[in-house]
Protein backbone atom coordinates (compact mmCIF):
# COMPACT_ATOMS: atom_id res chain seq x y z
CA UNK A 1 0.00 0.00 0.00
CA UNK A 2 0.97 3.57 -0.53
CA UNK A 3 1.15 5.78 2.30
CA UNK A 4 -1.37 9.00 1.93
CA UNK A 5 -0.60 12.71 1.27
CA UNK A 6 -0.93 15.42 4.07
CA UNK A 7 -3.95 16.65 1.95
CA UNK A 8 -5.96 12.91 2.10
CA UNK A 9 -5.08 12.36 6.44
CA UNK A 10 -8.56 12.54 7.03
CA UNK A 11 -10.43 10.79 3.91
CA UNK A 12 -12.10 7.38 4.85
CA UNK A 13 -10.73 4.12 3.74
CA UNK A 14 -14.48 3.24 1.68
CA UNK A 15 -15.94 6.46 0.30
CA UNK A 16 -19.46 5.28 1.05
CA UNK A 17 -21.56 8.24 -0.27
CA UNK A 18 -23.36 8.19 -3.57
CA UNK A 19 -22.70 10.87 -5.77
CA UNK A 20 -19.81 12.47 -7.49
CA UNK A 21 -16.70 13.91 -5.32
CA UNK A 22 -13.15 13.60 -5.70
CA UNK A 23 -10.42 11.29 -3.69
CA UNK A 24 -6.62 12.86 -2.88
CA UNK A 25 -3.34 10.74 -2.35
CA UNK A 26 -0.13 10.59 -3.78
CA UNK A 27 0.00 14.49 -4.85
CA UNK A 28 -3.13 14.11 -7.07
CA UNK A 29 -7.01 14.58 -6.62
CA UNK A 30 -8.86 11.89 -8.85
CA UNK A 31 -12.52 12.88 -9.66
CA UNK A 32 -15.04 10.20 -9.56
CA UNK A 33 -19.08 9.41 -9.86
CA UNK A 34 -20.26 6.24 -7.64
CA UNK A 35 -23.86 5.13 -7.38
CA UNK A 36 -25.46 1.71 -5.62
CA UNK A 37 -24.97 0.84 -2.27
CA UNK A 38 -21.88 1.06 -0.29
CA UNK A 39 -21.58 -2.66 0.81
CA UNK A 40 -22.18 -3.83 -2.64
CA UNK A 41 -18.96 -4.95 -5.12
CA UNK A 42 -17.44 -3.04 -7.90
CA UNK A 43 -17.99 -2.03 -11.05
CA UNK A 44 -15.33 0.79 -12.16
CA UNK A 45 -14.49 2.25 -15.71
CA UNK A 46 -11.61 3.51 -16.59
CA UNK A 47 -11.82 6.01 -19.73
CA UNK A 48 -10.00 6.23 -23.22
CA UNK A 49 -6.83 8.32 -23.41
CA UNK A 50 -9.09 10.83 -25.81
CA UNK A 51 -12.04 11.55 -23.15
CA UNK A 52 -12.78 11.12 -20.20
CA UNK A 53 -15.25 10.00 -17.67
CA UNK A 54 -18.44 11.44 -19.16
CA UNK A 55 -17.66 8.99 -22.31
CA UNK A 56 -19.48 6.52 -19.49
CA UNK A 57 -22.71 8.49 -18.86
CA UNK A 58 -25.16 6.18 -21.11
CA UNK A 59 -23.85 3.63 -18.96
CA UNK A 60 -23.94 5.13 -15.66
CA UNK A 61 -27.64 6.15 -16.55
CA UNK A 62 -28.64 2.78 -17.38
CA UNK A 63 -27.09 0.42 -15.61
CA UNK A 64 -28.09 0.35 -11.72
CA UNK A 65 -31.39 0.14 -13.78
CA UNK A 66 -30.33 -3.76 -15.12
CA UNK A 67 -31.16 -6.22 -13.14
CA UNK A 68 -27.86 -8.10 -13.38
CA UNK A 69 -26.24 -4.92 -11.37
CA UNK A 70 -28.61 -5.09 -8.57
CA UNK A 71 -26.83 -4.14 -5.08
CA UNK A 72 -23.90 -3.61 -7.20
CA UNK A 73 -21.63 -0.38 -6.92
CA UNK A 74 -20.79 1.42 -10.40
CA UNK A 75 -18.17 3.98 -10.25
CA UNK A 76 -15.82 6.00 -13.18
CA UNK A 77 -13.32 7.87 -12.09
CA UNK A 78 -11.26 10.33 -14.06
CA UNK A 79 -7.93 9.46 -14.42
CA UNK A 80 -4.43 11.22 -13.20
CA UNK A 81 -4.06 14.68 -15.91
CA UNK A 82 -8.07 14.19 -17.31
CA UNK A 83 -10.96 15.61 -16.85
CA UNK A 84 -11.51 16.92 -13.51
CA UNK A 85 -8.92 15.01 -11.85
CA UNK A 86 -5.99 17.25 -10.66
CA UNK A 87 -1.87 15.90 -10.41
CA UNK A 88 1.59 17.75 -9.63
CA UNK A 89 4.09 16.90 -11.93
CA UNK A 90 5.28 13.59 -10.61
CA UNK A 91 6.20 10.30 -12.10
CA UNK A 92 3.08 8.06 -11.60
CA UNK A 93 2.87 4.65 -11.69
CA UNK A 94 -1.55 4.26 -13.01
CA UNK A 95 -1.56 0.77 -11.51
CA UNK A 96 -0.54 2.25 -8.16
CA UNK A 97 -3.49 4.96 -8.11
CA UNK A 98 -6.30 2.00 -9.32
CA UNK A 99 -5.16 0.30 -6.46
CA UNK A 100 -6.06 2.88 -4.23
CA UNK A 101 -9.37 3.59 -6.26
CA UNK A 102 -10.69 0.00 -5.78
CA UNK A 103 -9.56 -0.08 -2.14
CA UNK A 104 -11.59 3.67 -1.50
CA UNK A 105 -14.68 3.14 -3.88
CA UNK A 106 -15.35 -0.58 -3.30
CA UNK A 107 -18.16 -1.42 -0.81
CA UNK A 108 -16.97 -5.03 0.58
CA UNK A 109 -13.84 -6.36 0.72
CA UNK A 110 -14.00 -8.35 -2.69
CA UNK A 111 -12.19 -7.38 -6.28
CA UNK A 112 -13.58 -5.21 -8.58
CA UNK A 113 -14.73 -5.85 -11.62
CA UNK A 114 -13.04 -3.37 -14.18
CA UNK A 115 -14.22 -2.15 -17.83
CA UNK A 116 -12.04 -0.16 -19.63
CA UNK A 117 -11.54 1.28 -23.26
CA UNK A 118 -8.57 2.04 -25.24
CA UNK A 119 -5.80 3.46 -22.43
CA UNK A 120 -8.24 2.63 -19.73
CA UNK A 121 -8.59 -0.99 -21.09
CA UNK A 122 -4.77 -1.22 -20.59
CA UNK A 123 -4.75 0.02 -17.36
CA UNK A 124 -7.37 -2.52 -16.18
CA UNK A 125 -5.08 -5.00 -17.70
CA UNK A 126 -2.00 -3.89 -15.98
CA UNK A 127 -3.77 -3.48 -12.69
CA UNK A 128 -5.09 -7.61 -13.22
CA UNK A 129 -1.25 -8.28 -13.37
CA UNK A 130 0.02 -6.24 -10.75
CA UNK A 131 -2.79 -6.67 -8.34
CA UNK A 132 -4.44 -9.77 -8.89
CA UNK A 133 -6.52 -10.44 -5.81
CA UNK A 134 -7.85 -6.81 -6.56
CA UNK A 135 -9.72 -7.86 -9.98
CA UNK A 136 -12.76 -10.18 -10.68
CA UNK A 137 -13.22 -9.84 -14.34
CA UNK A 138 -12.11 -7.62 -17.37
CA UNK A 139 -14.24 -6.24 -20.03
CA UNK A 140 -11.63 -4.52 -22.26
CA UNK A 141 -13.03 -1.93 -25.39
CA UNK A 142 -10.83 -1.50 -27.62
CA UNK A 143 -7.87 -2.03 -26.00
CA UNK A 144 -4.64 -0.93 -26.06
CA UNK A 145 -1.23 -3.06 -24.90
CA UNK A 146 1.55 -2.59 -23.23
CA UNK A 147 4.29 -3.61 -25.54
CA UNK A 148 2.35 -3.09 -28.61
CA UNK A 149 4.32 -1.28 -31.01
CA UNK A 150 1.60 1.28 -32.66
CA UNK A 151 2.09 1.04 -36.52
CA UNK A 152 4.01 4.39 -38.46
CA UNK A 153 0.42 5.54 -39.50
CA UNK A 154 -0.89 6.02 -35.75
CA UNK A 155 2.80 7.73 -34.85
CA UNK A 156 2.10 10.31 -37.84
CA UNK A 157 -1.08 11.04 -36.41
CA UNK A 158 0.65 11.90 -32.91
CA UNK A 159 3.33 13.87 -34.78
CA UNK A 160 0.26 15.76 -35.98
CA UNK A 161 -1.54 16.40 -33.24
CA UNK A 162 1.65 17.32 -31.28
CA UNK A 163 2.30 20.06 -33.94
CA UNK A 164 -1.22 21.16 -33.60
CA UNK A 165 -0.96 21.57 -29.65
CA UNK A 166 2.49 23.36 -30.27
CA UNK A 167 0.14 26.15 -32.68
CA UNK A 168 -2.83 26.15 -29.55
CA UNK A 169 -4.69 25.07 -32.21
CA UNK A 170 -6.82 22.48 -29.90
CA UNK A 171 -9.39 22.39 -32.63
CA UNK A 172 -7.23 20.75 -35.13
CA UNK A 173 -5.18 18.51 -32.64
CA UNK A 174 -9.10 17.42 -31.67
CA UNK A 175 -10.27 16.65 -35.27
CA UNK A 176 -7.02 14.58 -35.81
CA UNK A 177 -8.00 12.46 -32.55
CA UNK A 178 -11.37 11.81 -34.07
CA UNK A 179 -10.33 11.44 -37.78
CA UNK A 180 -7.84 8.58 -36.40
CA UNK A 181 -10.03 6.96 -33.85
CA UNK A 182 -13.68 7.90 -34.30
CA UNK A 183 -13.97 7.66 -38.03
CA UNK A 184 -10.66 5.12 -38.26
CA UNK A 185 -9.48 4.17 -41.43
CA UNK A 186 -12.46 2.73 -43.19
CA UNK A 187 -14.94 5.42 -43.03
CA UNK A 188 -15.48 9.16 -44.22
CA UNK A 189 -16.76 11.61 -41.48
CA UNK A 190 -20.08 11.86 -43.18
CA UNK A 191 -20.66 7.94 -42.25
CA UNK A 192 -20.47 8.42 -38.53
CA UNK A 193 -22.97 9.69 -36.73
CA UNK A 194 -23.11 13.42 -36.21
CA UNK A 195 -24.20 13.26 -32.44
CA UNK A 196 -21.50 10.95 -31.75
CA UNK A 197 -18.86 12.83 -34.15
CA UNK A 198 -19.46 15.84 -31.87
CA UNK A 199 -19.58 14.37 -28.80
CA UNK A 200 -16.04 12.84 -29.57
CA UNK A 201 -14.49 16.08 -31.07
CA UNK A 202 -15.85 17.98 -27.62
CA UNK A 203 -14.13 14.90 -25.35
CA UNK A 204 -11.36 15.42 -27.17
CA UNK A 205 -10.88 18.99 -27.11
CA UNK A 206 -11.39 18.59 -23.24
CA UNK A 207 -8.42 16.32 -23.23
CA UNK A 208 -6.23 18.92 -24.42
CA UNK A 209 -7.30 21.84 -22.44
CA UNK A 210 -6.86 20.23 -19.60
CA UNK A 211 -3.07 19.14 -20.88
CA UNK A 212 -2.48 22.31 -21.45
CA UNK A 213 -3.76 24.23 -18.27
CA UNK A 214 -2.31 22.17 -15.63
CA UNK A 215 0.83 20.55 -14.90
CA UNK A 216 1.21 17.56 -17.17
CA UNK A 217 2.08 14.16 -14.66
CA UNK A 218 4.26 11.15 -16.08
CA UNK A 219 2.16 8.11 -16.30
CA UNK A 220 4.19 4.89 -16.15
CA UNK A 221 2.89 1.17 -16.81
CA UNK A 222 4.81 -1.71 -15.31
CA UNK A 223 8.21 -2.58 -15.69
CA UNK A 224 7.10 -5.87 -17.77
CA UNK A 225 5.05 -5.23 -20.37
CA UNK A 226 1.43 -7.08 -20.83
CA UNK A 227 2.36 -8.31 -24.24
CA UNK A 228 4.55 -11.07 -22.72
CA UNK A 229 2.33 -11.56 -19.84
CA UNK A 230 -1.38 -12.49 -21.03
CA UNK A 231 -1.12 -16.08 -19.95
CA UNK A 232 -0.87 -15.24 -16.26
CA UNK A 233 -4.51 -13.31 -16.16
CA UNK A 234 -6.47 -15.18 -14.10
CA UNK A 235 -9.71 -13.45 -14.64
CA UNK A 236 -12.45 -13.15 -16.64
CA UNK A 237 -12.18 -11.68 -19.78
CA UNK A 238 -14.23 -10.14 -22.46
CA UNK A 239 -12.87 -8.38 -25.52
CA UNK A 240 -14.78 -6.20 -27.64
CA UNK A 241 -13.54 -4.13 -30.62
CA UNK A 242 -15.49 -2.14 -33.57
CA UNK A 243 -15.15 -3.56 -37.07
CA UNK A 244 -14.18 -0.13 -38.10
CA UNK A 245 -11.31 0.66 -35.99
CA UNK A 246 -7.74 1.16 -36.60
CA UNK A 247 -6.35 -2.45 -37.51
CA UNK A 248 -3.23 -2.07 -34.77
CA UNK A 249 -6.40 -2.51 -32.27
CA UNK A 250 -8.14 -5.20 -34.03
CA UNK A 251 -4.69 -7.01 -33.86
CA UNK A 252 -4.49 -6.68 -30.30
CA UNK A 253 -8.03 -7.40 -29.20
CA UNK A 254 -6.82 -11.34 -31.13
CA UNK A 255 -3.94 -11.05 -29.19
CA UNK A 256 -5.51 -10.45 -25.85
CA UNK A 257 -8.01 -13.21 -26.37
CA UNK A 258 -5.74 -15.92 -28.10
CA UNK A 259 -3.70 -15.42 -25.08
CA UNK A 260 -5.50 -14.56 -22.02
CA UNK A 261 -7.08 -18.58 -20.11
CA UNK A 262 -10.61 -18.55 -21.13
CA UNK A 263 -11.03 -14.80 -23.41
CA UNK A 264 -13.89 -14.11 -25.46
CA UNK A 265 -13.30 -11.65 -28.10
CA UNK A 266 -16.96 -9.55 -29.92
CA UNK A 267 -16.64 -7.39 -32.56
CA UNK A 268 -19.29 -4.87 -33.20
CA UNK A 269 -20.47 -4.12 -37.06
CA UNK A 270 -20.26 -0.41 -38.36
CA UNK A 271 -18.76 0.89 -34.88
CA UNK A 272 -14.84 2.36 -34.60
CA UNK A 273 -12.82 2.97 -31.33
CA UNK A 274 -14.81 3.94 -28.75
CA UNK A 275 -18.26 1.56 -28.94
CA UNK A 276 -19.77 2.71 -25.26
CA UNK A 277 -20.70 6.01 -27.36
CA UNK A 278 -20.98 5.09 -30.48
CA UNK A 279 -23.22 1.98 -29.74
CA UNK A 280 -24.55 2.55 -25.98
CA UNK A 281 -27.21 0.11 -25.88
CA UNK A 282 -24.94 -2.35 -27.27
CA UNK A 283 -22.57 -1.66 -24.88
CA UNK A 284 -24.53 -1.61 -21.87
CA UNK A 285 -26.03 -4.80 -22.93
CA UNK A 286 -22.87 -6.07 -23.08
CA UNK A 287 -21.71 -4.93 -19.95
CA UNK A 288 -24.77 -6.20 -18.20
CA UNK A 289 -24.60 -9.81 -19.36
CA UNK A 290 -20.72 -9.88 -18.30
CA UNK A 291 -21.74 -9.01 -15.00
CA UNK A 292 -24.41 -11.37 -15.01
CA UNK A 293 -22.16 -14.09 -16.00
CA UNK A 294 -19.82 -13.60 -13.07
CA UNK A 295 -19.19 -16.38 -10.68
CA UNK A 296 -20.32 -16.05 -7.06
CA UNK A 297 -17.35 -15.88 -4.66
CA UNK A 298 -16.19 -19.21 -4.37
CA UNK A 299 -17.02 -21.06 -1.19
CA UNK A 300 -16.73 -24.85 0.63
CA UNK A 301 -18.86 -25.19 3.60
CA UNK A 302 -18.87 -21.21 4.02
CA UNK A 303 -15.07 -21.15 3.51
CA UNK A 304 -13.85 -18.03 1.75
CA UNK A 305 -10.48 -16.52 0.74
CA UNK A 306 -9.14 -12.69 1.05
CA UNK A 307 -6.85 -10.93 0.19
CA UNK A 308 -5.09 -9.75 2.86
CA UNK A 309 -5.35 -6.21 2.98
CA UNK A 310 -4.98 -3.31 5.70
CA UNK A 311 -8.08 -4.01 7.29
CA UNK A 312 -7.15 -7.74 7.87
CA UNK A 313 -3.31 -6.84 8.21
CA UNK A 314 -3.38 -6.65 12.03
CA UNK A 315 -5.81 -9.51 12.51
CA UNK A 316 -4.10 -11.86 10.69
CA UNK A 317 -1.18 -11.21 12.42
CA UNK A 318 -2.43 -12.14 15.37
CA UNK A 319 -3.67 -15.51 14.75
CA UNK A 320 -2.43 -18.23 16.88
CA UNK A 321 -1.60 -21.65 17.06
CA UNK A 322 -1.64 -24.42 19.87
CA UNK A 323 1.98 -24.52 21.32
CA UNK A 324 2.98 -28.00 20.12
CA UNK A 325 2.22 -26.01 16.36
CA UNK A 326 4.29 -23.29 16.84
CA UNK A 327 8.09 -25.76 16.12
CA UNK A 328 5.90 -26.88 12.85
CA UNK A 329 4.28 -23.23 11.07
CA UNK A 330 5.77 -20.52 10.98
CA UNK A 331 3.87 -17.34 12.18
CA UNK A 332 2.21 -15.16 10.46
CA UNK A 333 4.42 -12.62 10.32
CA UNK A 334 6.99 -14.59 8.77
CA UNK A 335 4.70 -15.56 5.93
CA UNK A 336 3.86 -11.79 5.31
CA UNK A 337 7.44 -10.63 5.36
CA UNK A 338 8.31 -13.91 2.82
CA UNK A 339 5.91 -12.85 0.25
CA UNK A 340 7.08 -9.51 0.41
CA UNK A 341 10.22 -10.51 -0.88
CA UNK A 342 9.15 -13.33 -3.05
CA UNK A 343 6.41 -12.11 -5.29
CA UNK A 344 5.59 -15.74 -6.48
CA UNK A 345 3.42 -15.74 -2.94
CA UNK A 346 0.30 -14.76 -2.74
CA UNK A 347 -0.73 -14.78 1.12
CA UNK A 348 -4.59 -15.23 1.58
CA UNK A 349 -6.61 -15.12 4.82
CA UNK A 350 -9.19 -17.89 5.50
CA UNK A 351 -13.05 -16.64 6.01
CA UNK A 352 -15.81 -19.23 7.93
CA UNK A 353 -18.97 -16.82 7.34
CA UNK A 354 -17.21 -13.61 7.74
CA UNK A 355 -15.18 -14.66 10.68
CA UNK A 356 -11.18 -14.74 9.98
CA UNK A 357 -10.58 -18.39 10.89
CA UNK A 358 -6.53 -19.13 9.15
CA UNK A 359 -4.66 -18.19 6.55
CA UNK A 360 -2.78 -19.77 3.72
CA UNK A 361 -0.19 -18.72 1.04
CA UNK A 362 0.35 -20.50 -2.49
CA UNK A 363 2.53 -20.06 -5.76
CA UNK A 364 0.59 -17.55 -8.29
CA UNK A 365 3.58 -18.78 -10.99
CA UNK A 366 6.39 -21.10 -10.87
CA UNK A 367 8.76 -20.60 -7.32
CA UNK A 368 12.24 -19.92 -9.41
CA UNK A 369 14.02 -21.82 -6.96
CA UNK A 370 12.18 -25.15 -7.84
CA UNK A 371 10.15 -24.65 -10.90
CA UNK A 372 6.98 -26.27 -9.95
CA UNK A 373 3.85 -24.23 -7.21
CA UNK A 374 4.15 -24.46 -4.33
CA UNK A 375 1.68 -24.15 -1.18
CA UNK A 376 4.01 -22.90 1.14
CA UNK A 377 1.58 -21.99 4.37
CA UNK A 378 -1.55 -23.11 5.60
CA UNK A 379 -2.75 -22.05 8.90
CA UNK A 380 -5.61 -22.48 11.08
CA UNK A 381 -6.36 -20.53 14.21
CA UNK A 382 -6.35 -22.49 17.22
CA UNK A 383 -9.76 -21.36 18.26
CA UNK A 384 -11.33 -22.68 15.30
CA UNK A 385 -9.99 -26.10 14.53
CA UNK A 386 -11.12 -29.18 14.23
CA UNK A 387 -14.05 -28.11 12.34
CA UNK A 388 -12.62 -28.76 8.68
CA UNK A 389 -11.80 -25.76 7.57
CA UNK A 390 -8.63 -26.47 6.76
CA UNK A 391 -9.90 -29.02 4.22
CA UNK A 392 -11.96 -26.18 2.35
CA UNK A 393 -9.40 -24.00 2.52
CA UNK A 394 -6.83 -26.00 0.33
CA UNK A 395 -10.06 -27.36 -1.82
CA UNK A 396 -10.50 -24.04 -3.09
CA UNK A 397 -6.56 -23.73 -3.37
CA UNK A 398 -6.03 -26.69 -5.62
CA UNK A 399 -9.24 -25.69 -7.45
CA UNK A 400 -7.58 -22.24 -7.74
CA UNK A 401 -3.83 -23.52 -8.79
CA UNK A 402 -5.03 -25.80 -11.13
CA UNK A 403 -6.21 -23.31 -13.60
CA UNK A 404 -3.11 -21.42 -13.30
CA UNK A 405 -1.16 -21.05 -16.56
CA UNK A 406 1.71 -23.71 -16.78
CA UNK A 407 0.47 -25.14 -13.24
CA UNK A 408 0.85 -29.27 -13.26
CA UNK A 409 2.19 -29.92 -10.05
CA UNK A 410 1.41 -28.47 -6.69
CA UNK A 411 3.91 -29.48 -3.84
CA UNK A 412 3.88 -28.94 0.06
CA UNK A 413 5.98 -29.86 2.83
CA UNK A 414 5.19 -30.43 6.38
CA UNK A 415 7.33 -31.92 9.15
CA UNK A 416 6.69 -36.16 9.47
CA UNK A 417 5.25 -35.76 12.63
CA UNK A 418 2.78 -33.46 11.80
CA UNK A 419 0.17 -36.54 11.04
CA UNK A 420 -3.21 -34.43 10.92
CA UNK A 421 -1.46 -32.30 8.40
CA UNK A 422 -0.75 -35.42 6.33
CA UNK A 423 -3.39 -37.24 6.82
CA UNK A 424 -5.20 -33.76 5.19
CA UNK A 425 -2.83 -33.45 2.13
CA UNK A 426 -3.02 -36.93 1.40
CA UNK A 427 -6.65 -36.95 1.77
CA UNK A 428 -6.54 -34.55 -1.17
CA UNK A 429 -5.00 -36.44 -3.95
CA UNK A 430 -1.16 -35.52 -2.37
CA UNK A 431 1.14 -38.32 -2.91
CA UNK A 432 4.55 -39.78 -3.99
CA UNK A 433 6.42 -38.25 -0.63
CA UNK A 434 9.97 -37.52 -0.51
CA UNK A 435 12.43 -36.28 1.61
CA UNK A 436 12.07 -32.19 0.98
CA UNK A 437 14.97 -30.30 -1.26
CA UNK A 438 15.26 -27.72 1.39
CA UNK A 439 16.09 -29.75 4.28
CA UNK A 440 15.00 -29.25 7.39
CA UNK A 441 13.88 -32.75 8.45
CA UNK A 442 10.68 -32.16 6.72
CA UNK A 443 8.92 -33.89 3.81
CA UNK A 444 7.21 -32.87 0.61
CA UNK A 445 4.51 -34.26 -1.03
CA UNK A 446 3.02 -33.82 -4.76
CA UNK A 447 -0.66 -33.03 -5.94
CA UNK A 448 -0.91 -33.67 -9.90
CA UNK A 449 -3.09 -31.52 -11.63
CA UNK A 450 -5.44 -33.19 -13.62
CA UNK A 451 -5.24 -33.13 -17.12
CA UNK A 452 -7.22 -30.65 -19.00
CA UNK A 453 -7.78 -28.47 -15.47
CA UNK A 454 -4.86 -26.17 -16.06
CA UNK A 455 -6.01 -22.86 -17.17
CA UNK A 456 -8.70 -24.26 -18.71
CA UNK A 457 -11.74 -23.53 -16.42
CA UNK A 458 -11.56 -19.54 -15.63
CA UNK A 459 -14.43 -19.65 -13.11
CA UNK A 460 -12.73 -21.94 -10.84
CA UNK A 461 -9.99 -19.49 -11.01
CA UNK A 462 -11.68 -16.67 -10.06
CA UNK A 463 -9.61 -14.43 -7.83
CA UNK A 464 -9.94 -15.13 -4.28
CA UNK A 465 -12.05 -12.44 -2.62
Amino acid sequence: MHADDPTSADAPAVLSDTGTGVMSFNHSVLAYDVVGPADGPLLLFLHAGITDRRMWDAQMAALPQRPELAGWRIARIDLRGWGASRSEAVTAPYVDDIEIVIRRLRGDDGPALLVGCSFGARVALDVALEFPALVRGLLLFAPALGGFPFSSALDAAEEEIGAALERNDLAAAAEVDVRTWVDGPRRTPQQVDPAVRARALELARGVYEVALSTPEPQLIGPPLPALGRLAYVRTPTLVVVGADDQPDILTIGQIIASNVPGARLETLPDCGHLPPLEQPQRSTQLIATFVGAQPERPSRNGVTLHEIDLDLLDPVVALQLHPEQMRMVLAPVDSLAEALVCPWMLPLAIKHEGTLVGMVMFSQTYDPRDPIHWVHRLLIDRNHQGRGHARAAMELVLAYMSALPGCRRIGIGYKPDNTAARTLYLSLGFTDEQPAPWGGGEVVAYYDVPTGSEGDDVQAADAPE
